[in-house]
């Protein structure tokens, strides 16, 4: 548990974040890099259930319920907008239309984790304060918070997850060069 900056992805061009899922990175240049390490944080955990926070609704880039669903995870994907209802059917990934600011329909739900991924940096502070302690509310104890944004220090997702009452550990070293734009990574544990 910590928090950090993404670095550019090594991996050839056309890989594959799971079975039969690429991103089109000269399209969508940091959601590769982004998804990556969201699915490892993902894989070093036992699969359980997930619930991914702000999931989007354009499958041919909102696509990280699937990668979680491929490692095992049982998906609850969620985003305020209705066209959410029109993503591609997957027996393991459920969509629904909330608002995850508030998520009090999945308050006490104890999901096992939670990825907010390129999401907050489209809120207002208030917002993103309100997400990231519905978030915690979501969450049984020991479950975790795992999160990427544009353009954020990793010192204030830390502060956010802090703040809701999530553990997490000090800033990584930056080890290589940054995305662009800079991408900032944190992972919170609830007590």
């Amino acid at each position: 548990m910590s928090c950090g900056w993404l670095s550019p992805s090594t991996d050839a061009a056309d890989a594959e974040l799971a079975p039969g899922i690429k991103i089109d990175r000269a399209k969508f240049p940091t959601r590769y890099s982004e998804y990556k390490f969201a699915r490892d944080a993902l894989a070093k955990l036992e699969p359980g259930t997930l619930l991914d926070a702000g999931c989007g609704a354009n499958p041919e880039i909102h696509v990280f319920g699937y990668i979680a669903a491929s490692l095992g995870w049982s998906v609850t994907a969620v985003d305020a907008d209705w066209a959410v209802k029109n993503m591609p059917h997957h027996p393991k990934v459920g969509f629904g239309v909330i608002d995850i600011t508030k998520l009090w329909s999945l308050q006490g739900a104890e999901f096992s984790a939670w990825t907010c991924i390129s999401t907050l940096e489209h809120m207002d502070i208030q917002e993103q304060l309100c997400t990231v302690e519905a978030a915690y509310g979501c969450l049984r104890a020991g479950g975790y918070a795992i999160m990427t944004a544009d353009s954020f220090a990793p010192a204030k997702l830390r502060r956010l997850l802090l703040w809701a009452g999530f553990e997490t550990d000090g800033i990584a070293p930056q080890s290589g060069a940054h995305l662009t734009p800079p991408v900032a990574w944190a992972i919170g544990r609830k007590p």
